[in-house]
């Protein structure tokens, strides 16, 4: 059976004796004593190692972020170490890699992320929704299409404007109504292009992940059984 650990080394209680939420101070702890902290005892290393990882990403430094995510990823699944402090190891940081990605506006990458976690657990609403905002942002070629279609339907029926006012109405009378019903039309039809090609960029990034979770759900009950 082991035993709680009963002695901790001077480096690690001065670390853990910087309060949790200053994140700017045990980043500068840990990389002023790194080497140091390299040579604890694994479980004192790996803790501050976690805590070093999770400071980093709430001072939104998303390149080194991703350098130790990976490494506590991999020390996490080698050494089958699923929590700390009753806090989960593995997932979170699965989770926190994905979201510097994002802030680096790397999303392929940050969607590769979410999908692997959705394969892991397929019920984490929280990962369903961020991977969804990735893959919307992750087509913006449909967005760009649509909008510039709608910006040349308005140009376009703000040119049947000018030449309603300026021709129409003072020589051709006859035509007005055509020309309003016209303008009227085109106007109504650039915010259908542009609203329409926001609601098929949410249904698509939506259905993608509908198909992924189920397609993971049925995998897991094939593992089960």
């Amino acid at each position: 059976m082991n035993q709680p650990q009963t002695y901790y080394s001077p480096l690690y209680r001065n670390f853990r004796a910087i309060e949790a939420g200053e994140f700017r101070k045990l980043v500068y702890f840990y990389e002023r004593n790194e080497k140091e902290i390299s040579k604890l005892e694994f479980a004192e290393y790996f803790e501050l190692l976690v805590t070093y990882t999770n400071a980093l990403f709430e001072i939104a430094a998303h390149q080194k972020h991703l350098l130790m995510a990976d490494v506590v990823i991999e020390l996490s699944f080698m050494e089958n170490i699923t929590e700390i402090g009753g806090q989960e190891i593995f997932q979170a940081t699965l989770f926190q890699k994905a979201a510097s990605y994002y802030n680096l506006f790397d999303f392929q990458k940050a969607i590769y992320v979410l999908s692997e976690l959705i394969k892991i657990n397929p019920n984490d609403p929280e990962v369903a929704e961020f991977l969804e905002r990735c893959l919307r942002k992750n087509r913006p070629q449909l967005i760009r299409h649509t909008r510039a279609l709608s910006i040349f339907v308005f140009l376009t029926s703000a040119l049947i404007i000018c030449i309603e006012a300026l021709v129409i109405r003072n020589f051709f009378t006859e035509y007005t109504s055509i020309f309003e019903l016209t303008r009227n039309s085109l106007f109504v039809l650039g915010f259908v292009i542009l609203i329409g090609g926001e609601f098929i960029q949410r249904f698509k990034a939506k259905k993608d992940v509908l198909n992924l979770i189920d397609s993971a759900k049925k995998l897991k009950n094939k593992v089960k059984y």
